[in-house]
């Protein structure tokens, strides 16, 4: 009977100590004391990203230590490079006879501020580098 109740004992305090492990996109394997396998997060956003904290920041850097969420490359005045409300900002720094001549390449990418907020930046690759040429904070709600 002493053995049962032991039995029964050991295998509900096992059955206690399990911890639910959650399986997240982007995982790292960490070995506990216990030799148990618990899988973290991997935190690639550390703190909140701003224009200030990007703007001298190489695209490639920023792209990697703050994941975007969108991305996308167009000549500007062509098909999916058409002024919108949305880059009319981009008015600002060229002339419509430099889009025109249909020869300016931009890269669009978008990052998520906060719940409410996101934070869109134009770069134009100059001597090899993407450089940060504008950019607009807008609401989630906003449609343009």
């Amino acid at each position: 009977m002493k053995n049962i109740f032991l039995l029964l004992a050991t295998l509900i305090t096992v059955s206690c100590n399990k911890s639910h492990i959650e399986n997240f996109e982007n995982t790292d394997t960490t070995i506990t004391a216990k030799n148990h396998a618990i899988k973290t997060p991997t935190r690639r956003q550390i703190q909140p990203i701003s224009y200030e904290l990007i703007k001298n920041m190489s695209m490639e850097n920023a792209v990697r230590d703050y994941r975007p969420i969108a991305a996308e490359t167009f000549i500007l005045g062509q098909e999916e490079g058409f002024i919108t409300e949305f880059r009319t900002g981009l008015l600002n720094i060229f002339k419509a006879d430099e889009i025109k001549k249909n020869n300016i390449t931009i890269k669009e990418i978008t990052w998520k501020i906060n719940t409410k907020q996101n934070l869109t930046v134009w770069y134009q690759e100059k001597n090899t580098q993407w450089i940060p040429i504008d950019h607009l904070i807008w609401d989630n709600d906003t449609e343009f």
